[in-house]
C-alpha cells in the first residue's frame, strides 16, 4: 500500500511540474533594444521589427522621430528616462491598437 501512495505522490508532482512549466512559458515574445549603443537606433525602426507581445527597451537619450505610430501590441519600456521630443511640431505618439504599455518616458514639446 505504501508503494502505491509513493507512486501516486510522484505522479502528482510530475503533473504539477508540467503544468507549472506550461504556465510559466513567456510565449514567443522577444526583446528589442533601442539606443545609441545598440543595433537599433530609433523607436520607429524597432516598432517595424516588433511582433505582438514584444518588449522594446528604449535606453536614455533624446529621440526626435516626429510622429511615432504604434500598430502592434507591445511594451515600450524607457530605461533611464529617455526623452521623446516632438520639437514643438509633431504629435509625439499615437497608439492604434489595444494592449500597448508605455512606461518610463519623458514627453517633451
Amino acid at each position: 500500500m505504501r508503494q502505491g501512495c509513493h507512486i501516486l505522490y510522484n505522479y502528482c508532482k510530475l503533473i504539477a511540474l508540467a503544468l507549472l512549466f506550461l504556465i510559466a512559458q513567456p510565449g514567443y515574445s522577444g526583446i528589442l533594444e533601442v539606443g545609441m549603443d545598440h543595433g537599433i537606433k530609433s523607436i520607429s525602426e524597432a516598432l517595424l521589427m516588433a511582433n505582438p507581445g514584444d518588449t522594446i527597451m528604449v535606453h536614455g537619450g533624446r529621440y526626435r522621430e516626429g510622429n511615432i505610430d504604434i500598430h502592434t501590441p507591445v511594451v515600450l519600456l524607457g530605461i533611464k528616462d529617455p526623452v521623446l521630443d516632438g520639437e514643438n511640431q509633431y504629435e509625439i505618439m499615437r497608439i492604434h491598437v489595444d494592449s500597448v504599455t508605455v512606461k518610463g518616458f519623458v514627453f517633451r514639446d
